[in-house]
């Protein structure tokens, strides 16, 4: 009997550790490091995440575009405080390298998280995004995705129609 796609994409999950879904460099930057280095960073390397370190290299929050957009929609623009007063620091917001994807997954989904660092012993050893996953899974069904037929639009509905 052959494998049914959900049987397949759940072992799939459970096999595969995290770390094979970072795609792009480590974006970091200290914890002395203000907003506006942090979204200077984010645009030099074209990264829409920052890690932010300790003295000692040890993770100790994420910014993410979407904090920042929240803080400017939110409260008084101050490009000179500094990181940690928008960061994200929820404790679960980490996992690491040799969790299986299924984890990742779930604990993603259930925070409703964008952006997961992912860890090997505590040090930062990349990030994973919903667009890392995607990108994974294409991957994997990249013959059944590549040769879909896209859906026609319906003239009528088309928008400025």
């Amino acid at each position: 009997m052959e494998m049914e796609y959900g049987d397949f994409i759940l072992n799939l999950f459970q096999k595969d550790r995290c770390e094979r879904l970072i795609r792009k460099q480590l974006n970091t930057l200290p914890e002395t490091a203000t907003i506006r280095e942090a979204i200077m960073s984010m645009l030099d390397k074209e990264i829409d995440y920052v890690c932010i370190l300790d003295d000692q290299g040890r993770f100790k929050g994420l910014l993410t575009e979407q904090l920042i957009v929240r803080w400017v929609r939110n409260s008084p623009l101050n490009e000179e405080a500094p990181v940690a007063t928008i960061m994200s620091t929820e404790l679960e917001c980490c996992m690491e390298r040799s969790e299986p994807i299924s984890k990742l997954v779930m604990t993603m989904s259930k925070n409703n998280f964008i952006h997961m660092p992912i860890t090997d012993r505590g040090k930062v050893k990349g990030v994973v995004s919903v667009r890392d996953f995607v990108s994974y899974l294409a991957d994997y069904f990249a013959e059944s995705i590549y040769t879909l037929i896209p859906d026609q639009p319906d003239q009528k509905k088309r928008e400025g129609a």
